[in-house]
């Protein structure tokens, strides 16, 4: 008498889930954290001041804070899947736009603003 085989169980999706949400905020952390790594890079390329690159450090790192609460309530109104598509698309819109970077205020606006905005709101 053969035994009957129990059913292959699958991991619940809330597991899944939860591994995207780490990766996500993962990325946005570490493309908040990028500008520090290329500071000795982009004064040297560039010949931008320590102060210009440190500027648009300080205008990602207060929006990234301060976007918080507004993204939450726009994630009660509109749901999370389309305020984060949204935030994705402004982190790789400012990301992908530094390659044609010339002068510091696109850094201030890439850097500080969409990538600013786009993380603060994952």
């Amino acid at each position: 008498m053969a035994l009957p085989i129990p059913p292959r169980r699958r991991p619940h999706r809330a597991w899944l889930i939860a591994v995207v949400t780490f990766v996500t905020i993962l990325g946005a952390a570490g493309f908040r954290a990028v500008p520090s790594v290329l500071m000795d890079p982009l004064h040297m390329d560039f010949g931008w001041s320590h102060a210009t690159i440190g500027s648009a450090m300080s205008i990602n790192m207060t929006l990234f804070g301060l976007m918080s609460p507004f993204a939450a309530a726009l994630m009660d109104k509109f749901g999370i899947r389309p305020v984060v598509t949204v935030a994705l698309l402004l982190v790789a819109a400012g990301s992908g736009l530094t390659v044609f970077m010339t002068s510091s205020w696109q850094l201030l606006l890439l850097w500080g603003l969409l990538v600013g905005l786009g993380t603060g709101s994952m």
